[in-house]
């Protein structure tokens, strides 16, 4: 009987939160436009961000605590990898794509790059989706 109540209250619960996460996803539309941020998935502060687009632009992004998002900024084009300059307290870090995959191209939607600061002071740079 407990494995049974405890299925259904399993059930229940994952049916609620994927009915939770379409209602979030609804509520939000995408916008018109390519906006994008940045995530610190890191220990440290990030005092200043520079991303850098295939086409030379530069988005620059100020003070983002450990574990937080920048604000979204507007920008023309996204790649799955992109240039990323990071300052913290510490010291420089920097990530360099060796090529821009096309297929991985987008022009309209939100996204932000999870940086993450290595063990080996290099850095981690994974475009999703917000």
């Amino acid at each position: 009987m407990k494995k049974l109540s405890l299925l259904l209250v399993s059930i229940v619960l994952f049916s609620c939160s994927e009915v939770i996460d379409q209602a979030v996803d609804n509520a939000i539309p995408d916008p018109e436009t390519l906006q994008i941020a940045v995530k610190n998935n890191s220990s440290e502060t990030f005092t200043r961000i520079e991303v850098r687009t295939r086409s030379g632009y530069t988005h620059v992004f100020q003070q983002t605590q450990a574990g937080m998002y920048s604000g979204f900024q507007e920008s023309n084009v996204s790649y799955s990898k992109t240039e990323v300059v990071i300052q913290t307290e510490s010291g420089y870090y920097s990530f360099s794509p060796l090529s821009y995959n096309e297929e991985t191209k987008v022009i309209k939607g939100r996204y932000y790059y999870d940086i993450s600061i290595l063990n080996n002071d290099t850095l981690s740079v994974i475009r999703k989706r917000f």
